[in-house]
């Protein structure tokens, strides 16, 4: 069995390699000078490759340090900014509470004439009409002209706003009326908590 490739028998490659009678053999020569120059063009290729390598390695690193002064300064710069909106924001805050303290203050103080007017109708007698109202909310006064059945209604009438903390009652101008009852009017004060909400 012939373990020798049929090419290297036909080109001779076995008598290439083994030296002749005077040493060495020229094709012998030429392919050892062709190896040597395939290893050095290899070697030298190898170290241009890592070269490259370790050249491109620094670049990336010093990339990375730029991105990693840029990525800080602009944490100081996001961080000043927002300092600034956070202290806008911070006014913006304090000036909402002041007007919603003032809008309070203002509701509190604000006046509601209806308030009157409901504790009046709380303290109307059904047997007593009112044929003119004038509320003074500045001086907390009410002055009234009504129409009641008899004399003992007007007297259960001033009875009923004492009960309902109605002060400084005064009545005046009774008369009868034209149709049998007896018209009169009166005035009084009321408490300023009636024009507030609590």
């Amino acid at each position: 069995m012939d373990l020798v490739p049929r090419e290297y028998k036909q080109n001779n490659f076995l008598n290439q390699t083994e030296p002749n009678k005077g040493g060495f053999s020229a094709v012998g020569l030429k392919d050892k000078i062709a190896v040597e120059k395939s290893i050095k063009i290899f070697a030298l290729l190898g170290f241009l490759i890592l070269v490259l390598l370790i050249l491109g390695w620094g670049g990336l690193k010093l990339y990375q340090i730029k991105l990693q002064k840029d990525i800080a300064s602009l944490k100081d710069a996001y961080g000043q900014f927002f300092s600034q909106e956070e202290k806008a924001q911070a006014e913006k805050i304090v000036d909402w509470q002041s007007r919603l303290t003032v809008l309070t203050d203002l509701w509190k103080s604000h006046t509601y004439g209806s308030n009157v007017l409901a504790s009046l109708g709380a303290a109307t007698l059904p047997k007593v009409q009112w044929q003119s109202f004038d509320l003074d909310v500045a001086n907390r006064k009410v002055s009234l002209k009504g129409l009641a059945g008899n004399y003992e209604t007007i007297a259960k009438q001033i009875l009923a706003f004492q009960e309902e903390k109605f002060s400084k009652i005064k009545v005046a101008d009774i008369k009868l009326d034209k149709t049998g009852g007896v018209s009169f009017s009166v005035t009084f004060e009321f408490s300023a908590k009636l024009l507030q909400v609590e």
